[in-house]
């Protein structure tokens, strides 16, 4: 009787392990977020930039670009929403150097 508990018990340590590394590593957790804002922030982290002070916060419905400068560099950050509760980051995250010598520093089209 008292080898079948401790089984019992290895068997719920061993799946509240389990479950514990499938929450932990799930990508509702580490990928998608509540608020955009905390999307635009993981966004800068992964390209290791910033963290930018937000020029201009731009509404799309499903997505947002926020337009950003952080020292002697901008950039346009997209946000996505996903199940129309998460909000994950979108592409095109990276800086680009403000050349003051020139009155256009940048362009950037999509589809």
């Amino acid at each position: 009787m008292r080898k079948k508990k401790l089984i019992a018990t290895l068997e719920w340590a061993l799946a509240i392990v389990l479950l514990f590394f499938l929450v932990k590593d799930s990508p509702y957790l580490n990928y998608y977020h509540l608020s955009p804002i905390k999307a635009h922030e993981q966004s800068e982290r992964t390209f290791y930039y910033g963290p930018s002070e937000i020029v201009e916060e731009v509404d799309f419905g499903e997505a947002r670009i926020y337009l950003a400068k952080y020292k002697d560099w901008f950039s346009a950050n997209t946000v996505l929403n996903h199940a129309g509760v998460f909000w994950q980051p979108g592409s095109q995250v990276g800086g680009f150097e403000i050349e003051k010598d020139k009155s256009l520093t940048h362009t950037w089209s999509g589809s």
